[in-house]
């Protein structure tokens, strides 16, 4: 979870493509009311391996999770939402109704303390052990925190619920991570460069299948969230432990300053990515002495993460862009634009 300056942001359309009511809503749950409030924004980091077709058959699905008849808190805000008109949540209301085991979960918690030191917490690999970590009053001392979730295919909805229901987060974040590359965005195109949250496609090459020029593709999952208080802004490795790894260069400083700063290292990561999977083809396209198959979604998803570079992150972030920030950007619209003009190069030659 990452925090931010204390300035409102400009808020999202408010129709059946903008964001979802902050209503206040008296929830019900095992005879206990409980109020539950929907702040005008919100924020998590997850980490996401997308298989070519995403299925939770490996996992023990929990029918039962929460109790017959009733609701947890989260849950019960994104029904109702569906039952007011939103019937984009009905994917996530669903998918919700059944919890799944916590297999390969890891939530890792990095603190960025106001005296601009590293603090990393243990790793949780529970969600009753994540909710409890999320309701504790552990912020003390802490500029920033940032929560990296990875799990193997989509998040449980245990995990939905403790992130959402105490960051108080937009459903249509989850509804956008679940959902694979042919499906529809819950936010319209013109909206989606003002949302907290975004998704960086990533493209490795997958060399466990006969073709060379083949790519792994999975998406990371960024969301921002802004203080109410405070001046902060808001053997083979994973990227999660990559990312970590990153703040051992960082200006933790700037990192609190700029938003795009803190998560600069993922483009930094995915513009290497994919470079592998453009030197694969062009490797390939030698051997054979030919042209090789390849995805045609490849230059889509490089574009994309350019044009992410260019905005900066999001344009709901803000944040300074001075200093090693915008060298950083500068940094890498460069290397994204040699990369973009490289794979223009491999399709002209197609």
């Amino acid at each position: 979870m990452v925090s931010s300056p204390t300035d409102s942001l400009p808020d999202l359309p408010q129709h059946a493509g903008g964001r979802p009511p902050a209503h206040q809503h008296h929830v019900r749950v095992g005879g206990v009311n409980e109020h539950y409030i929907v702040p005008e924004l919100t924020g998590i980091k997850r980490f996401s391996r997308k298989a070519r077709k995403l299925t939770h058959d490996p996992l023990q699905q929990y029918q039962g999770w929460e109790p017959a008849g009733t609701r947890q808190p989260y849950h019960e805000y994104v029904h109702q939402l569906v039952l007011a008109g939103w019937d984009n949540l009905q994917e996530l209301d669903s998918y919700m109704m059944t919890d799944v085991e916590d297999q390969d979960l890891v939530v890792s918690v990095l603190d960025i303390t106001e005296s601009f030191e590293q603090v990393r917490r243990p790793d949780i690999h529970d969600g009753a052990v994540l909710k409890s970590f999320l309701e504790e009053d552990n912020r003390h001392g802490v500029k920033v925190r940032l929560y990296m979730a990875e799990q193997r295919g989509n998040l449980a909805a245990r995990v939905i619920e403790a992130f959402g229901s105490s960051l108080c987060l937009d459903p249509r974040f989850f509804l956008w991570s679940m959902r694979d590359k042919h499906g529809v965005a819950p936010l319209p195109t013109s909206h989606r460069h003002r949302a907290p949250f975004m998704s960086i496609g990533f493209g490795v090459p997958l060399i466990r299948t006969s073709l060379r020029t083949d790519a792994e593709n999975f998406r990371v999952s960024v969301y921002i969230h802004h203080d109410e208080v405070g001046s902060g802004w808001t053997g083979p490795k994973s990227f999660r432990q990559l990312y970590l790894e990153s703040f051992e260069d960082l200006d933790l400083d700037q990192a609190t300053a700029s938003p795009f700063y803190a998560v600069h290292y993922l483009l930094r990561l995915n513009c290497y990515c994919w470079n592998l999977v453009v030197n694969c083809i062009r490797d390939e396209d030698r051997r054979i002495n030919g042209i090789s198959d390849t995805s045609v979604t490849h230059v889509e998803e490089i574009k994309k993460s350019l044009s992410v570079v260019k905005r900066g992150g999001s344009l709901g972030w803000r944040g300074r862009d001075d200093g090693r920030a915008r060298e950083s950007r500068e940094a890498l619209e460069e290397d994204f634009q040699h990369l973009v003009e490289q794979t223009d190069l491999l399709w002209q030659a197609r």
